[in-house]
């Protein structure tokens, strides 16, 4: 597995962190169970040639204009917040030929 450091001082809004969960946040949090997890993965197919350097660099851009992709939840404190990670980084398996069934690291 791959990770995409992502430099702390570039992150827009962090400021505003940490940041309390709204209602629905809540609502999934309560409801995510080991038999129905609220996570989702995004798999990506490409054709043709693909410039990896081009697309970490794209992830990285996006992910310093939304912090909320970065954020993890601090469930140890009461009521659980979205905190910024003192190290942020945006975990990725690149995968070669067909995915037709990937493996997928648990985030």
């Amino acid at each position: 597995m791959t990770s995409l450091p992502i430099p702390l001082l570039q992150i827009q809004g962090r400021e505003h962190f940490p940041l309390p969960l709204v209602a629905i946040e809540q609502l999934m949090l309560w409801n995510d169970t080991i038999e129905y997890p609220k996570r989702f993965r995004v798999i990506l197919d490409f054709r043709g040639a693909l410039k990896r350097d081009l697309i970490e660099t794209a992830i990285k851009s996006s992910a310093v204009r939304d912090p909320l992709t970065l954020a993890r939840l601090d469930d140890a404190t009461k009521p659980p917040r979205w905190v910024i990670p003192e190290r942020p980084e945006i975990p990725f398996r690149w995968l070669e030929g067909s995915w037709f069934a990937p493996q997928f690291p648990d985030i």
